[in-house]
């Protein structure tokens, strides 16, 4: 399988709105971040994880013009905003989508975009959508591809994390509740957020930062970390170069294997 990292910013990109870059150096090309964002390639379907606002200028900057399933980690807007753009791609690729959510991620879903859900809406490409609404823990299968998932706090609500093999992704969360840990253990790889960096004065904020990434591998025998939804706070060299080895953190289009 090849990861693709569409998009490896926090909630409100880098730049922020008004060309603002807080400690990130504006020369470094991998501090351009998009909102998160992550495509799975199994050779025979595309699996998207996330679209947010930014989706559409992703899929044309990388190239991707078909996207067979999208899972939905939970209903915040960086992560789910893309949703229209899903359904025109449904109807220009002439191919279905399967759309995959918690039932509480979907409640939140028919609450932003209530008019996509009514009967009487006939824009093309919504009878293209195809939605597969699970409780977090079950496990998802698309394609024979099987994927198991957990929910992880995130404020007042639940992000799902989702495990393929000895691979995990998982985003907006701050701890991993003990039901949650077998999901964690012993992987390859891990690829998570630390959308604080290495600002410990933002803990409680329901994100992650590079120490809690630092204990989750002492604790769980992971062997290589992926670090994504980085705010304007996260240098690309700079705080690269602070991290240990098999710790790397992502760009707006990073690609990598996962061993099968």
């Amino acid at each position: 399988m090849i990861v693709t990292i569409l998009g490896s910013g926090s909630a409100y990109g880098a730049p922020q709105a008004g060309n603002y870059f807080g400690q990130t150096d504006r020369s470094e090309p991998k501090n351009y971040r998009t909102r998160s964002s992550v495509l799975f390639d199994f050779g025979d379907c595309n699996f998207l994880i996330d679209a947010g606002p930014d989706f559409r200028t992703q899929l044309n900057t990388n190239n991707v013009s078909k996207i067979d399933a999208v899972l939905f980690t939970h209903a915040h807007a960086d992560h789910i905003n893309g949703l229209p753009d899903i359904q025109r791609l449904a109807s220009n690729q002439k191919h279905p989508i399967d759309l995959f959510c918690s039932k509480e991620t979907f409640e939140g879903i028919k609450l932003c975009y209530f008019y996509m859900f009514n009967n009487n809406n006939q824009e093309r490409g919504l009878e293209s959508l195809r939605w597969h609404v699970f409780e977090n823990g079950d496990n998802i299968e698309f394609n024979g591809h099987v994927l198991a998932t957990t929910g992880l706090v995130h404020r007042n609500m639940l992000s799902t994390a989702v495990r393929y093999k000895n691979f995990l992704f998982a985003t907006d969360f701050e701890e991993i509740p003990e039901m949650s840990v077998p999901l964690f253990k012993n992987l390859d790889c891990i690829l998570m957020e630390t959308n604080n960096g290495f600002n410990t004065t933002r803990r409680g904020n329901g994100h992650n930062d590079f120490y809690a990434a630092l204990n989750i591998r002492d604790r769980l025998n992971i062997k290589k970390f992926v670090l994504t939804h980085l705010n304007i706070d996260v240098d690309y060299c700079r705080d690269g170069k602070k991290l240990p080895e098999n710790f790397e953190l992502a760009y707006d289009g990073m690609k990598f294997d996962v061993d099968e």
